[in-house]
């Protein structure tokens, strides 16, 4: 008898320790279509590709950003400085493009960051042919924010958007700004949403937070892929820069991410 209770208390505590796969809305697989632990000592590229290296607004994209360290994925915006005293600053974005893309699923990331004026950093699902009939945003499909800390947002911010008809005049969108969570408490939280045909469900360490019909925007019926990021869009961040790579206090973990796809 102790022994069962003893196997019954392992796979209880195994279930809480592997990401929280017991709070998975049921109309979801148990099974997950795509997961990453981050076991390994560097980015696994058969899941991941380094997305837009190069510069962007006001950080350059480049490899050296990430690293993973006791299972962890850490993203550093980081500021380098030459003999003039000119700064650069860099970022990190992964994709799953070309790797894995789902349409609908359950998709969550366990996520931990430092808020630094600003840095942006996301957890987001992309469309590759977003925009490109907006005369159809739902075939083309939508980009899906589930975490996104604003570069100018109050530490213990964070908004959840549905943008779609592409990023020109076109451009429409829905968002939702959430306070007094504590994300930015130095702890893991869970973001998450479930997409399926009746709308998106936004979660936060799976508590439903948001629920997004088809009335308030069009649910996308697109494959489409994950996106980690940290950006610097503006010029509001410090004079000073973030520091180099070992200073910068400006982090985005990540623990894990799975997507889990609808029960057929």
């Amino acid at each position: 008898m102790r022994c069962e209770m003893n196997k019954i208390l392992f796979i209880i505590t195994l279930l809480f320790y592997n990401g929280a796969s017991y709070a998975i809305p049921p109309q979801f697989s148990s099974q997950p279509s795509f997961e990453d632990n981050f076991h390994t000592n560097n980015l696994d590229e058969t899941k991941w590709i380094y997305r837009y290296l190069g510069k962007r607004n006001f950080c350059i994209n480049d490899k050296s950003a990430f690293s993973i360290q006791n299972n962890i994925l850490k993203i550093t915006t980081y500021t380098t400085k030459n003999e003039k005293g000119e700064m650069n600053n860099y970022c990190g974005m992964i994709a799953t493009d070309g790797k894995f893309k789902q349409q609908y699923g359950y998709w969550e990331a366990s996520i931990r960051f430092n808020s630094i004026q600003g840095v942006q950093a996301a957890f987001w699902i992309q469309s590759a042919t977003i925009g490109e009939d907006i005369s159809n945003p739902e075939k083309s499909g939508v980009e899906i924010d589930v975490f996104e800390h604003l570069a100018e947002a109050k530490a213990n911010e964070y908004d959840s958007a549905i943008h779609w008809n592409g990023y020109g005049d076109a451009h429409k969108y829905w968002s939702k700004k959430y306070t007094g969570a504590n994300i930015n408490d130095g702890k893991f939280h869970t973001f998450s949403v479930a997409w399926t045909p009746a709308g998106y469900t936004f979660y936060l360490d799976n508590k439903e937070v948001e629920h997004v019909s088809a009335k308030v925007a069009p649910i996308s019926t697109a494959e489409q892929y994950i996106i980690l990021s940290t950006e610097v869009p503006r010029k509001n961040y410090p004079s000073s820069g973030f520091g180099n790579i070992n200073e910068s206090k400006s982090t985005l973990e990540i623990k894990y991410v799975k997507v889990y796809p609808l029960k057929k």
